[in-house]
């Protein structure tokens, strides 16, 4: 009652005046304008439903996608470590063959070496006895 008391003859009659018929409420309380408003905002709230369970779909269709790519990345992550490795060890086995190759090619200089230095001795030798020899 206090509140009504609060409220002025204008308020009220602005509320309920012939020159906004299309707000007087119906049957049901509710004024025609915001039965027509109540329908659209149904209708966008629908619609924005229909959206929501696409885009719902849409990412787990995503997620779905993202969830085999990052398999096949670490699938492939793994496959070049190991060829990595792979190769690292090829690399090293060749290292280590080159090195023992590049021992057995210095160790066979080194004895052509010493072979021609001890025929030049025996020659050296021989020509020396020769000119002995001549020399008696």
């Amino acid at each position: 009652a206090r509140r009504r008391q609060d409220l002025s003859t204008s308020d009220v009659q602005g509320v309920y005046s012939p020159q906004s018929q299309a707000s007087r409420p119906g049957a049901d309380g509710l004024a025609p304008e915001l039965k027509a408003q109540l329908e659209v905002t149904r209708s966008q709230l629908s619609e924005t439903m229909e959206e929501l369970t696409k885009t719902r779909g849409e990412r787990r269709k995503l997620e779905g996608r993202l969830r085999i790519e990052a398999e096949e990345v670490e699938r492939l992550t793994t496959a070049m470590a190991k060829q990595e490795g792979d190769m690292c060890a090829e690399i090293d086995q060749r290292i280590a063959v080159e090195s023992r190759l590049k021992g057995q090619l210095q160790q066979a200089r080194d004895e052509r070496i010493k072979e021609k230095n001890q025929l030049r001795q025996q020659i050296n030798k021989l020509h020396s006895r020769v000119q002995e020899q001549e020399q008696e």
